[in-house]
């Protein structure tokens, strides 16, 4: 059974994974260190690691806000990362 603080953190998560702004900025951010990933030199490992470690976290904050929406019961669709659809 969730509490009232369960379901107010996870009314929060859906409209922070709802909101289009804080979606694109999440978007962005993930985008750009892919993109750096791609045309960054092999041996510069620290460089490599910098952006590996944008892209978990952005994904990470995403899954989180989703683990907060399911652990209420409330599964209503939300803002997926590599969602193409619009």
């Amino acid at each position: 059974m969730t509490s009232h603080v369960d379901r107010e953190k996870a009314e929060y998560a859906k409209a922070l994974i709802k909101d289009d702004v804080f979606a694109e900025v999440l978007t962005q951010i993930r985008t750009e260190a892919l993109l750096a990933l791609a045309t960054i030199e092999a041996d510069d490992v620290r460089g490599i690691l910098k952006q590996q470690a944008v892209v978990t976290v952005t994904g990470e904050i995403v899954d989180r806000l989703n683990a907060l929406i399911a652990a209420s019961g409330s599964l209503d669709g939300g803002f997926t990362q590599n969602s193409d659809e619009e």
